[in-house]
């Protein structure tokens, strides 16, 4: 078991100063229990008014006690501890002695953790035995209980509080009940009792420490090292949010090359940030979206991203690992491995490395890289530039005036949607435009081409170049064909014979005119003779 929580508040009548003399500055007693309900479980309080304000989502509202250490929500605070010892009742209750200072410095740690997300500030003083602290931490044997949180309260705020840790406790559970017990110190609830609770198949420790409840990324092995998104959440309604901690361009994710096995949540305040396992040899999951929904794993160590926690980057090493991006712009650099890589909104640039890679750009106006493997890139929405640069790719433009590179290798590429221009370059590629207006180059290579529908602009390169027509094609231009070594190939619902095609085509200016009716027609520049042999029909 963890702990729990029962308040003792102070009316101001002469017992309860009386009592507020006796324990310090006072407090209440707060147990938390895993896998068991708890006696004396407090309803919240809807003290403090703004605490349950309607805007605030569920997950929020659920992990309110109705306490705060300010008068309003969303206020930065001051709040002291004590290592000196504990205070009379929890001495005389539970047997509170001193806390060793290996708990002293797993104490301090846990203020640290939790002043990252909000606008609360620790202070140590020990003056006067720890009397006039507002938290005083100390150790107990705790039989059936990980920790202890006695907080007094005035009305609907702290005055002062005990948070006792249980000997007996150690290692990742010992770091998880610090964590938990603070968070009541905080204000925090549990978030299945009350007005306000959690959905069951939310209550659990990938969302919140303030559960009873295992994840299906936790355990009482392997338990989460920091607070998760809804106690995030929660904190900063109460106090604001800490924009200043890891403002700048910070790394994460080489926690789980000593955690394996844990979780945690990544609060930052701005910058441009970075998911990083490019150390890690396995396959991983970087999912850089907020949220409950999407995590990363690296190493078996999962990863939540706060609400409002901008993290821009990805870098991942040499298995085959899945990256999503976000409504940033994202720059996303995987290693080798068969890697499948989606930017969704922003601007992004995606780089696939080695390994047949799967990148898709989202919206935006994305960079898309293949790099060696037979890669598959689809630029999605927006003006995209796409490299498939080695091997044999497969490229989509799709909606967007988009620039396309295939690189070395025969590569297949459809622009698809609005005006593209294509490159094939080296190899013999497949080449289409798509609707609108494009231009085709083929480059190296026996290329084939279809302009699709819309005015194209084609140019096979050099080798045996195929260029195919339809009753849809547009008014099309090849720069350069070569009669006697590139071919036009034609559908037989536009002219059913050789002859037939012939029979349209004119010559001006030292170039060939093909009608195909209907505002369609091919321009060949250059050519004055059209031979019988260059036309296929099909």
């Amino acid at each position: 078991m963890v702990g729990g929580t029962i308040y003792i508040s102070s009316c101001g009548c002469p017992a309860c100063q009386a009592l507020h003399q006796q324990l310090y500055q006072g407090q209440a007693n707060t147990k938390t229990a895993i896998g068991n309900t708890e006696a004396h479980q407090p309803s919240h309080s809807l003290g403090i008014e703004s605490i349950f304000t309607i805007d605030q989502p569920n997950y929020v509202k659920s992990l309110m006690l109705g306490y705060s250490w300010t008068s309003t929500v969303n206020q930065s605070t001051v709040i002291t501890y004590s290592f000196a010892g504990p205070s009379y009742y929890a001495a005389t209750t539970y047997g509170a002695t001193t806390m060793s200072g290996s708990l002293q410095a797993l104490a301090a740690q846990t203020l640290s953790i939790w002043s990252h997300y909000a606008n609360v500030t620790f202070q140590l003083d020990n003056s006067n035995g720890g009397a006039n602290a507002d938290i005083h931490f100390s150790q107990a044997d705790l039989p059936g209980w990980a920790g202890l949180t006695l907080p007094f309260t005035s009305g609907q705020t702290y005055n002062s509080a005990d948070v006792i840790i249980d000997t007996g406790q150690s290692g990742s559970y010992l770091n998880f009940t610090s964590l938990h017990e603070l968070g009541h110190a905080l204000g925090l609830s549990h978030p299945f009792s009350g007005t306000f609770t959690l959905p069951t198949n939310m209550d659990n420790y990938n969302n919140t420490i303030m559960s009873y409840t295992q994840g299906n990324q936790a355990n009482y092995s392997h338990l989460p090292v920091t607070p998760m998104i809804y106690d995030i959440a929660a904190i900063q309604h109460l106090y604001g949010v800490n924009t200043s901690y890891h403002s700048g361009s910070d790394s994460y994710g080489s926690e789980g090359a000593n955690l394996s096995g844990g979780s945690m949540t990544i609060w930052d305040g701005g910058g441009n940030d970075t998911i990083d396992s490019s150390w890690y040899s396995g396959n991983v999951s970087i999912d850089l979206r907020e949220g409950e929904s999407n995590y990363s794993t690296i190493n078996q160590f999962f990863i939540w991203n706060a609400f409002g926690a901008n993290i821009e980057n990805a870098n991942t090493g040499m298995g085959s690992d899945t990256i999503n991006g976000n409504s940033l712009n994202n720059v996303v650099t995987s290693g080798s491995g068969d890697d499948s890589i989606y930017g969704y909104d922003g601007n992004d640039s995606l780089q696939g490395n080695a390994g047949n890679d799967l990148l898709q750009g989202g919206t935006g106006n994305d960079q898309l890289e293949g790099g060696k493997g037979n890669d598959t890139l689809n630029g999605n929405e927006g003006a995209d530039n796409i490299f498939g640069n080695n091997d044999n790719d497969s490229i989509t433009g799709d909606d967007g005036n988009d620039i396309i590179y295939g690189g070395t290798g025969n590569d297949t590429i459809n622009g698809n949607a609005a005006t593209d221009s294509i490159y094939g370059e080296d190899g013999d590629d497949f080449l289409r435009g798509g609707k609108d207006n494009d231009t085709i180059i083929g480059g190296t290579g026996n290329d084939t081409i279809y302009g699709d529908a819309g005015n194209d602009l084609l140019t096979g390169g050099t080798g045996a170049d195929r260029f195919y027509f339809d009753a849809q094609s547009g008014a099309d231009t090849i720069a350069d064909f070569q009669s006697g070594q590139d071919a036009i190939y034609m559908v037989a619902s536009v002219y059913s014979s050789v002859n037939d095609v012939l029979a349209h085509t004119s010559y001006s200016g030292g170039n060939a005119f093909v009608d195909l009716g209907a505002g369609n027609s091919i321009s060949l520049i250059g050519i004055s003779s059209l031979l019988s042999s260059d036309i296929h029909i099909i």
